[in-house]
Formats: structure tokens, C-alpha cells, sequence
């Protein structure tokens, strides 16, 4: 009877045990279960039950589905934006999968140290892991987990600025979920589209295309995060290309989603893209809170570098008020920060690397860094040794010459310095004439305007034409530093479209205007194509524009001058005109002006067309291409 007692008793226990191992694997379910049906709307609380699931399996100390539940969690905190906590998780899970022997689950720790990599931008070390990932992916058929892996490699290769093999990728990843997940395409097409986005101008259509996709895709998931960052991606490709209001439309619905699902990392960045586009679009309290609650963010997570930034778009905004002094203190500020925190990212950088046995990467970056020294020791010593013989040689063939034919040598030396001297006045002579050919175009024109100005508050006792004249001197002034930046522009290098240089010259002729009241000014625009030009043909067709006009102003006594662009064919047509007393083409004596328009027409290879007859008024006509 005794024995049978004990037998009862130990099936019992047997029978509570696996009764309570059963329900704890229920609950674990549960929990993923629920995680999983809040993933789309609110991200940290999926990570607090994946975390929950994670503590009950070590609980029950089910290796098998510790691994699996950590995976998980990685998965979560990936997409927060944890990094280093996902990748110390990581490295548990790989250790417990060799030490178990759950070989099927390594290829999700390549994927996962892949990832790792990849957001640090360490592009030839992800593409490794990644690559290794998705042929054991494809091998075992999980085509779900390959079509996700295959996406990240191919937005690695677009982070390495291989644009080619990116898109290979992702076209490659989109095949295989069109075939075998059709309902999760979203983050593919927007990956596709991120990666057509920052490739050439001319893809931008294209990337709005994808952009769309990926928003239906979304939409159809219900899938705030996913919605979150294409109206982001969609405000920042929109903002590139100059299309303000698409941008402010598209940042304020990734703002309003990023709230839906608690997730503010991306705010800071958002905030200061809506101050700089309201900045452009003159809204200028508005672009100022926006600008502060970027800095309020930055100050907060001590971000260096989005703060130097955002002195840049702080000294705009007050250069877009007119307060000069402040915008000069802001960009002196970023010049400085700029340079203080690239030396310090080296710095820290560096330091970080002499740190050993941290993570994978540091090890890597060292051993790296220390081959490309060597390699560079090598090729000063190997290029110092050449330069070191091609300098012995050099003198003992001075020498030699030297003994030779001295005298032949002194003669060539004096003709070499003759030759140099005259060769360094020919430019100094040809960079001074482009200076005050440019100094004659614009401030010169701008300080008779301001002279004249002076002259008419000598003559102006009334207190409100006194205010004007003021206003109108203020405004000239502006003028004067506009025209000091567009010439400063050409040593930017950059490249300006057509519109803009219209805008430009049409702006400048109506602040000379507001001193000649007299003068009808009348415009012509028929455009369908907005070419770009260089920064120098930019500059020299505004120049010639601006000349033109001064000319009539000051000499013409005209009351009407008339200004058309008509576009042809590709070929853009422009006459200007005045109805003043003209001058006789046969028998003109050659002014400053009229030269100054050759010249510019000799820089564009443009042939000028000029018209003018005594009391019949002056024009000119040319073409571009």
C-alpha cells in the first residue's frame, strides 16, 4: 500500500510539472501573440511583452525558446533604434545557438550582426554577414526571412554609393515577396525608392512612384511606423527638389504618425527640415519655433552635430529678417562648432578604436586602420626614395650644366624670369578687368541708385518722403549685398536653373525702379522648360541683363523698357528694349557699357544682335541653348 502511495504522489508531481511548464508556454504564446498585434502602432510597448515572453522562458529555462524570443526582442529594438543593446543580445543568442547546437537560427544572427553593421555604416563588413545570411536563407527556403535580408544588402550596396547593385538587390527581394509574401512589399518599395531618391535628379519621379507603393502597402497593413517614415522620406525628397509645400504637407503627416505610436526620434530631424521650409516659403515665426523645438531635442540627447546645423539655419532666418548682425554671429558660430566637432569625432573616434576587446567592429576598424598605415608608410618611403633620386639627379645635372655652359644658363634664367613677370601681369591684368567689369555691372549701379537717393533727401523736407527716401537708401543697400553674394556664388561652384536667374534680374530691375517712377517696365515670359546653367554662365547672362538695363536708366531718357524670353525648340530667345534717344551705330563712341555687353556675350559664345537708331529707341537680341 505504501509503495502505490509513492507512485501516485510522483505522477502527480510529474503531471503538476507539466501542467506548469504547459501553461507558462501558453503565456509565452500569449505574449508574442499580443506583441505582434500591437507592432504597427505602438513599438515600445511590443518590446515591454517580447521582454515579458523573454523572462518567462528563462523561467522555465527552454533554451530553445530563450534563443527564439531574444531573436525577437532584436528584431524590436532594431526598429527603436537600440543598437547596441540589440547587438549585446545578439551575441547571447549566437553563443547559446553554437553551445545548443540550433544551427538553424545562426543565419538569423548573421542577419542580425548584418543589421548591426549596417546602421554604423561599416558597409564592407555587413555586406559580408548579410551576403552569408541570405544564401543560408535561400538554401533552407525561408523565403521571407531571404526577401528581408536580400532588401538590407541591397540598401548596404546604396550606403557604399554602389546605386547599381542596390537596385539589383532590391528588384531581387521584390521578386521573391510579389511571389511568395505579397502582403509585405511596403518596406521594400521603400527601399527601392530611397535608394532611386538619393541616385541622380532624374529618378526623383521614379522614387515618388515607389514612395506611393510602399504608402498603399502601408496603409493596407495599418502600419503607422511604416506610414511614419514614408511621409518623412516623401518631406525630405520633396524639400531636395524645392517643392516646399509637397514637403510641408508630407513632414506634418510623418509628425502626426510618429505621435501616434509614441516614437519621437525622428522629430528633431523633422523639426529643423519645417524650419528651413518655412524659412524659404517667408514664414519666419513659424520656421523660428520649429528651428527652436529642433534645438530644444538636440540639447537634450547632446547632439553636437545637429546643433552646429542648426546654427547654419538660424544664421538664415535672421539673414531672411534683415538682421545682419545676428546671422553674421550664427554662421561664425557654425564655422567654428563645424571644425571643433569634426576634430572631435576624429578624436573620439580614434579613442574608440584603441579601446580592444569591446565589440567585433572596433577590433576590425584597428586592424584596418593599422594595414592602411603600413600601406602608407610603405608608399611615403617608396615616393620619398624617387623624389629623394630625382633631386640627387637634378643637382648633379645643374651642376653638370652649370659647368658647361654657365653663361647659356644665365641668359635662359633671365628670359625664364622675364617671361614669368610678364606672364603674372597678363593675369593680374585680366583678373582686374573681370573685377570691375563686375564691380561696374552690379555695385556700381546700386551706388549711383543710393547716390541718388542721398541727393533726394537733400532736396526732401517732408517727414513721411524723408522715411521713404530711408527705406529706399536700406533696400540698395541690401542690394548691394545681394549682388556681392552672386558674385561670391561663382567660387561655390554652383549651378543655378534659368527661372531663378530670371527671378533674379526681375527683382534687381524692380528695386532700381523704385528710384525712377517714371519708367514702365514690361515683361514677356514664355518658358515650359527650366534649363540649368553653370554658376559662371549664370552670372554672366544676369550681368548681361543688368547691363543692358543700367544703360537705358542712365542714358536712354526712356519711359519704357520691355524684357521677353521665348522658348523654341529647346533654344530660349531674349530681347530687351527701350523707346529712349538711341545713338547712331556708324558713329558711336565706344562706352564702358556697351563693352562691358561684348564681353559678357564673348564669355556666353552667344552672338549679340544690337539695334539702334537716334530718337528710335535701343535693342538687343540673342539666343542660348
Amino acid at each position: 500500500m505504501d509503495i502505490k502511495y509513492f507512485f501516485t504522489l510522483v505522477l502527480l508531481a510529474i503531471h503538476s510539472f507539466l501542467f506548469a511548464q504547459t501553461k507558462d508556454e501558453r503565456q509565452i504564446d500569449n505574449y508574442l501573440k499580443m506583441a505582434k498585434s500591437i507592432s504597427n502602432v505602438n513599438i515600445y510597448a511590443e518590446d515591454s511583452l517580447v521582454n515579458l515572453a523573454v523572462k518567462l522562458c528563462k523561467k522555465i529555462n527552454n533554451k530553445r525558446l530563450i534563443a527564439e524570443c531574444l531573436l525577437k526582442r532584436i528584431s524590436v529594438l532594431q526598429n527603436i533604434g537600440d543598437n547596441a543593446t540589440s547587438h549585446i543580445l545578439n551575441k547571447e543568442v549566437y553563443s547559446l545557438c553554437k553551445k545548443e547546437g540550433f544551427s538553424d537560427l545562426i543565419p538569423d544572427c548573421l542577419n542580425n550582426d548584418g543589421i548591426y553593421y549596417m546602421l554604423l555604416e561599416e558597409n564592407i563588413i555587413a555586406i559580408d554577414k548579410l551576403g552569408r545570411a541570405s544564401n543560408l536563407f535561400l538554401k533552407a527556403k525561408n523565403y521571407k526571412k531571404y526577401i528581408n535580408t536580400t532588401a538590407n544588402l541591397g540598401w548596404t550596396y546604396g550606403q557604399n554609393r554602389n546605386y547599381l547593385v542596390a537596385r539589383h538587390y532590391l528588384k531581387e527581394a521584390l521578386e521573391y515577396a510579389i511571389k511568395y509574401t505579397p502582403n509585405k512589399l511596403g518596406l521594400i518599395y521603400e527601399k527601392l525608392a530611397i535608394q532611386y531618391a538619393k541616385h541622380k535628379y532624374e529618378y526623383k519621379d521614379t522614387a515618388i512612384i515607389y514612395f506611393r507603393l510602399a504608402e498603399k502597402e502601408y496603409k493596407s497593413d495599418n502600419d503607422l511606423y511604416g506610414l511614419a517614415n514614408i511621409y518623412n522620406n516623401l518631406g525630405s525628397t520633396f524639400y531636395l527638389n524645392n517643392q516646399f509645400n509637397e514637403a510641408l504637407i508630407n513632414y506634418n503627416l510623418a509628425l502626426e504618425n510618429y505621435h501616434k505610436i509614441g516614437f519621437e526620434y525622428a522629430e528633431k530631424e523633422i523639426y529643423m527640415n519645417l524650419g528651413a521650409i518655412n524659412t524659404n516659403l517667408g514664414n519666419l515665426v513659424l520656421a523660428e519655433k520649429y528651428l527652436n523645438q529642433s534645438m530644444q531635442i538636440a540639447k537634450a540627447e547632446n547632439d553636437k552635430n545637429t546643433q552646429t546645423e542648426l546654427l547654419k539655419s538660424f544664421a538664415f532666418l535672421n539673414e531672411k529678417k534683415g538682421d545682419y548682425k545676428n546671422a553674421v554671429k550664427y554662421y561664425n558660430q557654425f564655422i567654428t562648432d563645424y571644425f571643433l566637432n569634426y576634430g572631435e569625432q576624429q578624436t573620439n573616434e580614434i579613442n574608440k578604436l584603441e579601446k580592444s576587446n569591446e565589440i567585433i567592429t572596433k577590433e576590425n576598424k584597428l586592424i584596418l586602420l593599422r594595414k592602411e598605415q603600413a600601406e602608407m608608410r610603405l608608399k611615403y618611403f617608396i615616393v620619398s626614395a624617387i623624389a629623394f633620386l630625382i633631386i640627387l639627379l637634378s643637382i648633379f645635372l645643374i651642376i653638370y650644366l652649370n659647368k658647361k655652359n654657365k653663361r647659356e644658363k644665365q641668359v635662359m634664367n633671365i628670359d625664364f624670369e622675364q617671361k614669368s613677370e610678364m606672364l603674372i601681369r597678363y593675369t593680374t591684368e585680366e583678373e582686374h578687368k573681370r573685377i570691375s567689369r563686375d564691380l561696374h555691372d552690379n555695385i556700381g549701379s546700386y551706388a549711383v541708385s543710393i547716390m541718388n537717393s542721398i541727393e533726394l533727401l537733400n532736396l526732401e523736407q517732408n517727414k513721411s518722403e524723408l522715411t521713404q527716401q530711408l527705406n529706399e537708401i536700406k533696400s540698395n543697400a541690401s542690394n548691394v549685398l545681394n549682388s556681392i553674394r552672386e558674385t561670391i556664388t561663382v567660387l561655390n561652384h554652383k549651378e543655378f536653373r534659368l527661372i531663378k536667374i530670371l527671378d533674379s534680374f526681375k527683382s534687381y530691375a524692380t528695386n532700381i525702379l523704385k528710384n525712377h517712377l517714371e519708367i514702365q517696365f514690361n515683361v514677356l515670359e514664355e518658358i515650359s522648360n527650366n534649363k540649368t546653367y553653370s554658376s559662371m554662365d549664370s552670372v554672366n547672362i544676369s550681368y548681361l541683363l543688368k547691363e543692358f538695363f543700367n544703360n537705358a536708366i542712365k542714358h536712354s531718357e526712356c519711359k519704357t523698357i520691355n524684357f521677353s524670353v521665348k522658348e523654341k525648340e529647346k533654344i530660349y530667345y531674349f530681347e530687351l528694349s527701350d523707346d529712349g534717344i538711341g545713338f547712331d551705330l556708324q558713329n558711336y563712341e565706344a562706352r564702358n557699357g556697351m563693352e562691358n555687353l561684348k564681353y559678357r556675350a564673348d564669355k556666353l559664345k552667344i552672338e549679340m544682335k544690337i539695334v539702334s537708331a537716334k530718337n528710335q529707341g535701343t535693342k538687343i537680341q540673342f539666343s542660348l541653348v
